[in-house]
């Protein structure tokens, strides 16, 4: 991929708008036709490539929590982690120590934002057409 896309800031994702039939405030994670109209001049292959990296990021934090993973219990328990090992969302395990709590949190968490924006950007690129000609409307 030759060309680059164009930045985004936190506040392209995460900035709350009301949305009709919304009883909250959602962000453009959560509602993808919010970043539909933010990113008006983006084409569907733009969105398309930023989806395909945002993925590949993901799958990055995943492989690194994995091993985090596996390192916390090598190190707390002396074997392989086991399926019923995972009991605490991010942390795996209460018995692990700070420092490796602290890693798993932090992989946790960012592969979920990472995941969010894949996912928006995914939709996005899938229902252009729909969102562009609403956007192209609304103006």
């Amino acid at each position: 991929m030759g060309a680059t896309l164009p930045r985004t800031t936190r506040a392209d994702y995460l900035k709350r708008e009301r949305v009709r039939h919304w009883t909250s405030n959602p962000d453009a994670l959560r509602e993808p036709r919010l970043l539909a109209r933010r990113l008006r001049h983006w084409t569907r292959a733009q969105h398309k490539a930023r989806a395909d990296a945002t993925w590949r990021k993901a799958a990055r934090v995943r492989a690194t929590w994995n091993r985090c993973f596996r390192a916390a219990c090598l190190e707390t328990f002396g074997r392989e982690p086991e399926p019923g090992d995972y009991r605490i969302a991010a942390v795996g395990r209460d018995e692990f120590s700070e420092h490796w709590k602290r890693l798993l949190r932090s992989a946790g968490y960012g592969l979920s934002r990472v995941a969010d924006v894949a996912a928006a950007h995914e939709y996005c690129a899938l229902n252009w057409g729909r969102y562009h000609r609403q956007v192209e409307h609304s103006r």
